[in-house]
């Protein structure tokens, strides 16, 4: 079964590649604005996950988990290695934001050889509690039978109207084209996304942090306060985690100020991938 991903390039293939990974309902291009920013530096690579984008539904059902999807990504990577220089695969720096982010992480902890760095976006590692995973399984149920049976643009509409876009809201002409964007995707791929990369089911990844032996930056939006505290946490079980806050943004940071998490990629890359 094919586990293929597409992949849109951005800058010279002779740069440090850096793998960008989109939330849920998004697509690589989600990340154009804050890569155009940083091609004089690096490749960049924009990823579409499974069921997302022009990556579309995709026939096996374990790349709709994290570790699978995880292990798609990694061969994207390995794919995308253009640059046949002897240990170039290790130059790899792979961006994610919220479930992106897990992803992210999840290599980050898991498969360490492949990439050099790691940056996550508003991304946790996962709940610790079973009356939080069951909570948060309910949860996601719920939302996957709204993408169901209310179609996608119900669906895209109750989505965006949680407390945690309000920063997105108030900007009103980014969040007319997210949502104008997020409306393109299949109903019936989100909700099968909901369920097999919900968080409720993914193994959590707190424990693991203390092992970590490559560098990870956790961004956060100024205004998203859970993630603040989530980054803070991460940060207090590793000295390979830094923190870094986007000051006016909100949950999805990287589309809210482009410019300043494109500064945070740029200066976090270049001390370590040289």
């Amino acid at each position: 079964m094919s586990s293929s991903l597409h992949v849109s390039a951005f800058g010279d293939p002779e740069n440090p590649p850096v793998f960008f990974l989109h939330g849920f309902m998004g697509s690589g291009q989600d990340w154009a604005e804050t890569a155009d920013l940083l091609t004089d530096s690096f490749h960049c690579l924009l990823v579409d996950l499974p069921g997302h984008g022009k990556t579309g539904p995709m026939d096996n059902d374990q790349l709709y988990t994290v570790p699978g999807c995880a292990k798609a990504v990694i061969e994207t990577i390995e794919a995308n290695n253009i640059n046949s220089e002897v240990g170039a695969m290790a130059r790899a720096g792979v961006v994610g934001y919220s479930m992106g982010g897990r992803i992210a992480l999840y290599i980050s902890i898991y498969h360490p050889e492949k990439c050099k760095a790691v940056i996550t976006e508003s991304a946790s590692p996962g709940l610790i509690h079973e009356n939080d995973r069951e909570s948060r399984a309910e949860s996601d149920e719920r939302w996957a039978a709204v993408f169901e049976q209310r179609g996608i643009t119900e669906a895209v509409g109750e989505w965006y109207a949680q407390p945690l876009f309000s920063s997105l809201r108030a900007r009103q002409e980014l969040y007319s084209r997210i949502v104008s964007r997020r409306c393109r995707n299949n109903p019936k791929e989100m909700a099968r996304v909901m369920r097999g990369m919900s968080i409720a089911g993914q193994e959590s990844l707190w424990n693991s942090l203390p092992d970590l032996s490559i560098p990870v930056l956790a961004i956060s939006g100024g205004m998203d306060r859970k993630y603040i505290r989530v980054a803070g946490e991460m940060a207090g079980l590793s000295p390979m985690i830094q923190t870094a806050i986007v000051s006016g943004a909100g949950h999805n940071a990287h589309m809210e100020d482009p410019e300043a998490v494109a500064g945070y990629t740029r200066s976090f890359f270049k001390k370590i991938m040289r």
